[in-house]
């Protein structure tokens, strides 16, 4: 597995009924994959869109359409904002899988 990182936004739900509402989001993805022995960075652009249904007190997905909206790929090219970030990114925190990412180390 590779690295990931992905944004919801843009969220709108809309109530049909006191237990059914609709709900819309966009996914932005970034990331690091490796496939067929080549890493690339990858980005895409996703809808969900969600029949949604309430099941006692608790709001639940009953059915997910994904629309793909768009996509584009190139080769690993880190330059921190042409050093506009730092000239020197050893020196910048990144983060990391459980559980050595900031959230489980930092006090």
């Amino acid at each position: 597995a590779g690295l990931m990182n992905h944004l919801a936004m843009n969220m709108v739900i809309e109530l049909k009924s006191a237990t059914t509402a609709t709900a819309e989001c966009y996914i932005l993805t970034a990331s690091r994959l490796k496939v067929k022995g080549e890493l690339f960075d990858t980005r895409t652009l996703a809808r969900c869109v969600d029949q949604m249904e309430k099941r006692g007190n608790e709001w639940r997905i009953l059915r997910r359409t994904m629309c793909w909206e768009w996509n584009e790929e190139h080769e690993i090219s880190e330059t921190w904002a042409r050093g506009a970030i730092t000239n020197d990114p050893t020196q910048l925190r990144r983060g990391a899988k459980r559980p050595d990412d900031i959230i489980y180390t930092a006090a």
